[in-house]
């Protein structure tokens, strides 16, 4: 079954992309005109598009210091449903992490390069507004 696999460099600890996802941050992130989320293991999400589509699902493994695990299924966005799972592990030392993002059991090799064109927007945005916060914090002390 077709997968997408992600990965990028994020200059902040891991402490801090990890809280990114567990804060909205990263929800917020991918354009959604509605977020609702209960974070926590078996807490639910919904992301919704509107006009466009939703993203669903539950939190199935949180540790801050490894990820999280998501069940996400995808309505809409002119492509057929699909129940697929996105892993996220962060790792690194200091001030700088990886993030590598597996979206697995994805319907098709384009839904798969949509949403790996998705994630590397998503993290791309991730990296510019952590860099932005650091020298707003810099600038101030």
């Amino acid at each position: 079954m077709p997968a997408c696999n992600i990965r990028r460099v994020v200059p902040a600890p891991v402490a801090s992309v990890y809280q990114a996802f567990v804060d909205g941050t990263v929800f917020k992130l991918t354009g959604a005109s509605s977020i609702r989320a209960d974070i926590g293991v078996g807490g639910e999400f919904q992301l919704v598009f509107e006009g466009r589509g939703s993203i669903s699902g539950t939190f199935l493994y949180l540790a801050a210091d490894e990820g999280l695990h998501l069940a996400w299924n995808v309505c809409g966005f002119g492509r057929a449903d699909e129940k697929t799972r996105v892993e996220v592990a962060i790792t690194g030392s200091g001030r700088e992490s990886e993030v590598e993002i597996r979206h697995l059991y994805v319907g098709s090799p384009e839904s798969a390069a949509a949403r790996g064109r998705s994630w590397e927007e998503i993290l791309s945005e991730l990296a510019a507004l952590i860099s932005s916060i650091d020298r707003t914090h810099s600038r101030n002390e």
